[in-house]
């Protein structure tokens, strides 16, 4: 639905509507004043990105992001730098993020309400949080309640693909409660990990149970067949069609509404309701941010083999002074039947997921990152500030330990293995102790960098797919991961949190960042070669720092997935 320069009426209307259906009535001022505050939030990140990426020297004076757009639009043209072509697509996405974003403010704001409601006799949310939740429990609230949305993505709410009603219906941030289908594939017709079927049925065992007892009811061996988590959308809006001549012959059997789950912050990645049981990434052919969300073959090849490797390194190093560990992928599954090209291999597939919560002690919680930067029910202020007051200590103490937490074993990892996780916001996992920050849980592999540089060449390291795009033989690739997950995503958002409610100045916490940084690489330069150590340490405390093009590679016709433009490093004041 395009939004006119002129208003929100027909969105607000259609909107009222749909939060009325689930239980939210509001009056048609309230829902015009999230939709409005969603419109500011858009146009700012809009403004921002532009600047950012040094597509306008200048601030662009506009009311609405459509005025915005088109202004933007003339003025590369003018300027003769318009390489964009999909200005359209653009829109359409933030007409969705807008629209989007409205209905989660709203939810938020009643959910907020409850939860102040309900904490009121403790003094900090995170109190109360930690004496009413089991850690599999705050896991799963923390999951739903912190997933804000991607922090600087222009269009970062839209799910292109998805209805708005399906957008209440399947996202975290409305508590969705999901039933997967189980579909039942000819092994035949599918690639899976040796072990993918015994995993299946130890993790899921009621789920495999009576999958095998439908299949037997149906005259059909379930030993001939393989089981496939799917997503009641991807089944209804791409499998069902594709696979129609595969269901025909009984060689493919949809088991509905299977399983109950939850979606994580990552609306694909799906909890079960045993909360303690692995958890499962779907396929689903939706475009959020910058990817369609689909599960590719590489994928399925890769997850278990760098899981198996990562699992080896970190055991071999005591997980670096238990500081880092892995929530890896177990085995995956994909369509391989050259019969069904329509619809890709990577539209029907799954990778079965370590539980984080594996990697905890007694007396450990687990909070995703981007839960920490959520505004707490109780004080208004990032529910960080609830966990530091807390343990008592002091600011800055707090922000270098947490620094050495973050930087030392993943720093430590990519010199001596050639390796940078994706260590985002929503990627990664703090595990918290007595208030403190212990270690590190970082989970998902599709978008690490995999040095193939030559001073790795003699580390014995596992055979990627031939399709893979993870790895590089640049070294900057590797520097660039490495900083666009610990420093830009993670610690720079501590940094702007603390000087804004300590009083402690961004420079002297960046100092922190610097000590920590140089200590380590100095720690590790009599074990490294010299030419990789020189080269990634300039990058990261002298060189400037690269900036992902978010806005840009949404407008780009040339396909690039990982644009990035030149921006100020904060640590080069430090470095001599």
């Amino acid at each position: 639905m395009a939004l006119a320069y002129g208003g929100f009426d027909e969105l607000s209307h259609q909107l009222r509507f749909m939060l009325f259906e689930i239980g939210l009535g509001l009056s048609q001022s309230s829902v015009e004043r999230y939709i409005n505050q969603a419109h500011r939030n858009s146009m700012q990140r809009l403004q921002q990105a532009a600047w950012d990426e040094h597509l306008i020297t200048r601030p662009i004076a506009s009311h609405h992001v459509h005025d915005f757009i088109d202004q933007l639009q003339q003025r590369l043209k003018v300027d003769s730098k318009n390489l964009f072509s999909r200005w359209d697509r653009l829109q359409d996405e933030l007409n969705e993020s807008i629209a989007n974003e409205a209905m989660a403010l709203a939810w938020r704001e009643r959910w907020q309400a409850d939860l102040a409601r309900q904490a009121n006799s403790h003094a900090r949310f995170w109190d109360w949080l930690v004496d009413t939740h089991s850690p599999a429990e705050l896991l799963l609230f923390l999951e739903q309640w912190g997933s804000t949305g991607h922090p600087t993505h222009p269009n970062f709410r839209a799910k292109m693909g998805l209805s708005r009603r399906e957008v209440l219906q399947y996202s975290p941030e409305f508590q969705a409660q999901v039933s997967l289908h189980w579909c039942a594939l000819q092994r035949d017709h599918a690639f899976a990990s040796p072990d993918y079927n015994e995993l299946m049925s130890t993790a899921f065992t009621g789920e495999y149970q009576r999958w095998r007892e439908v299949l037997q009811f149906q005259h059909l061996n379930p030993d001939e067949f393989l089981p496939i988590p799917i997503h009641p959308w991807q089944w209804r809006n791409h499998l069902q069609k594709a696979l129609c001549d595969l269901i025909e012959q009984k060689q493919a059997l949809l088991l509905p509404h299977h399983q109950v789950v939850r979606p994580s912050m990552s609306f694909r990645t799906m909890i079960p309701a045993d909360l303690c049981a692995s958890h499962l990434k779907l396929s689903t052919a939706i475009h959020t941010t910058s990817a369609t969300r689909t599960v590719s073959p590489s994928s399925v090849h890769n997850g278990p083999r760098l899981t198996c490797w990562l699992r080896t390194v970190l055991r071999e190093t005591r997980h670096y002074n238990d500081r880092l560990f892995l929530a890896g992928d177990l085995a995956g599954i994909h369509l391989s039947d050259a019969a069904c090209p329509a619809v890709g291999q990577k539209q029907m597939a799954a990778i079965i997921r370590d539980n984080p919560l594996q990697s905890l002690r007694p007396g450990q919680f687990l909070v995703p990152l981007a839960a920490l930067f959520t505004a707490s029910p109780l004080s208004g202020k990032p529910l960080l500030f609830d966990i530091i007051n807390a343990s008592q200590r002091d600011p800055l103490w707090y922000f270098s330990h947490y620094c050495q937490i973050v930087i030392e074993a993943q720093l430590q990892l990519m010199l001596q293995q050639g390796i940078a996780l994706e260590a985002h916001q929503q990627n990664t996992l703090l595990v918290f102790e007595d208030n403190l920050p212990k270690a590190l849980v970082i989970r998902d592999l599709g978008g690490i960098c995999f040095s193939q540089h030559a001073a790795w060449e003699q580390t014995m390291r596992p055979l990627l797919h031939p399709d893979s795009t993870i790895g590089s033989e640049h070294l900057a690739d590797l520097g660039n991961t490495f900083i666009h997950g610990n420093l830009a995503s993670n610690i720079e958002y501590w940094i702007t949190a603390m000087s804004l409610y300590y009083p402690l100045s961004a420079r002297d916490l960046w100092h922190c960042v610097y000590q920590c940084l140089n200590t380590t690489f100095q720690t590790l330069q009599p074990v490294l070669d010299a030419s990789v150590w020189s080269e990634l340490r300039h990058q990261m405390l002298a060189g400037p720092w690269q900036r992902k093009c978010l806005l840009s590679m949404r407008l780009g016709s040339h396909g690039k997935m990982d644009e990035r433009t030149p921006r100020t490093n904060p640590l080069s004041a430090f470095h001599e």
